[in-house]
């Protein structure tokens, strides 16, 4: 049996189980498991359904998105700039759940493997938060828009969730790297490396963009890189507006981009580098020798200058303005 096979069969397996419960079955399946921490993205937790594994996470449905069922448009009239990785909510959870649902064909259809597969969503009841710090803190790094405001306000007033049941793998890259033995890590960040590259060239071909590459959302069974958490895609196929499809144009590598510069960062910290910004621009610079083994000199040579230009975009973009605009690589 290949590995999509056993994966589709688990998939339907669970699916099939999930598809019977009826809402309040859910709630409690959800409230019989602990969950594992909640931020701007949602609520997680990891559950067993027909003894599979199974992560479920509740993205925030505010009273706006629940008027437009399914709708990918910019409801909130959001800056095209909240899709930088810097505390944002996303643009919403219907896009959200649209990318779910696009790399779970990507997986069924034998297109690439390295996604989870999304088994089954619903629409929940949830806690409201109503949390006024969030709001005042996302409004301090965003800018006090109303867009911003009122999507922040929206999602401390929620009392609904969107619920996305996934496939589980046993590892996050960030902590499993800090788990292996120096003989490991050579093929570990080969795979790595691969698996940036084919996850970004997928999305890029088909019209999405991640927006979120960095060993915190990508997941690993040892063998293979599985990239997750949506929150902040964006795909030519969601109804954009004219800004958001220029932004689109203009980070089309955004991932391939933002994923290699969080693999050269890493690889210098797994290394002991507390300041690997500075090191990698350096290096990159031809004003210091690289300070890492010798396995990891073809790495450097193909990546640090895009590491490099990645760390300053990101510096400027907290240190001067939010539209900065990215450079060409």
């Amino acid at each position: 049996m290949s590995s999509l096979e056993h994966r589709r069969i688990r998939h339907e397996t669970v699916a099939t189980h999930l598809s019977r419960l009826a809402d309040d079955q859910l709630v409690d399946l959800l409230d019989s498991h602990q969950h594992q921490g909640t931020d701007t993205g949602g609520t997680a937790w990891h559950l067993t359904v027909e003894d599979i594994p199974v992560f479920a996470k509740r993205i925030r449905l505010t009273e706006l998105e629940q008027r437009h069922p399914h709708s990918t448009a910019n409801l909130f009239d959001m800056p095209a700039y909240c899709h930088y990785r810097l505390g944002s909510s996303g643009l919403g959870a219907w896009r959200e759940l649209a990318t779910h649902l696009h790399t779970t064909e990507l997986v069924l259809t034998g297109q690439y493997p390295g996604f989870p597969l999304t088994h089954h969503w619903r629409i929940l009841p949830a806690p409201v938060r109503n949390d006024p710090d969030a709001v005042t803190e996302a409004v301090a790094v965003w800018g006090d828009l109303p867009g911003v405001r009122n999507r922040f306000e929206a999602i401390e007033a929620a009392d609904t969730g969107l619920v996305v049941f996934t496939e589980h793998f046993p590892h996050v890259v960030r902590p499993w790297l800090a788990t292996l033995e120096a003989a490991q890590l050579p093929d570990a960040y080969r795979m790595l490396e691969a698996g940036i590259i084919e996850a970004a060239e997928i999305l890029r071909r088909t019209g999405f963009i991640h927006f979120d590459v960095h060993f915190d959302n990508i997941l690993t069974d040892g063998r293979q890189t599985y990239l997750t958490d949506y929150g902040l895609a964006q795909s030519t196929s969601f109804e954009l507006t004219e800004d958001e499809h220029a932004f689109h144009t203009a980070h089309r590598d955004y991932d391939l981009h933002g994923g290699i510069n969080t693999l050269i960062n890493t690889l210098f910290r797994q290394f002991g580098d507390t300041d690997p910004h500075t090191t990698v621009g350096k290096v990159a610079a031809g004003e210091m020798p690289s300070p890492l083994p010798a396995w990891t000199q073809p790495l450097l040579d193909r990546h640090i200058e895009t590491a490099a230009a990645i760390n300053r975009f990101h510096r400027r973009l907290q240190t001067e303005s939010l539209t900065t605009p990215y450079p060409a690589l």
